[in-house]
């Protein structure tokens, strides 16, 4: 119960940083971590088969601290994440395409390819 508070906080919050093509997407963001307190909030579309791809601010900063802004790219991270819940979520191994800005900080990432996880490749 907190989880989904907390995501449908930072989805609200995040609205009015993702562009309001995209605005409806954010009520269902699951959120994604990365290394060095690199966290997002991620939504796919099955359909686009693009997964929308949000920072949390508060994560950038302690990112940027940690790495001694010497760390990866947003739009870089962004695709790490969208794969990353693609496979943990969703159980499937995909190929990223393309990353394109959708707002302040947001980022639609393409995928191709897909395919389940074998056992083996299971998270």
């Amino acid at each position: 119960m907190r989880v989904s508070l907390l995501v449908l906080g930072a989805a609200v919050m995040l609205q009015g940083c993702v562009s309001p093509t995209y605005g409806p997407r954010t009520a269902s963001m699951q959120p994604v971590s990365l290394d060095c307190g690199s966290a997002f909030l991620v939504n796919v579309d099955g359909t686009a088969k693009d997964v929308l791809v949000v920072p949390y601010p508060a994560s950038e900063a302690r990112y940027a601290a940690c790495t001694q802004g010497a760390g990866a790219p947003l739009a870089d991270r962004a695709v790490i994440a969208a794969v990353r819940h693609l496979r943990t979520g969703l159980k499937q191994a995909c190929a990223p395409t393309t990353v394109t800005p959708a707002g302040t900080g947001a980022f639609l990432v393409g995928y191709t390819g897909c395919r389940p996880l074998t056992p083996g490749e299971l998270p």
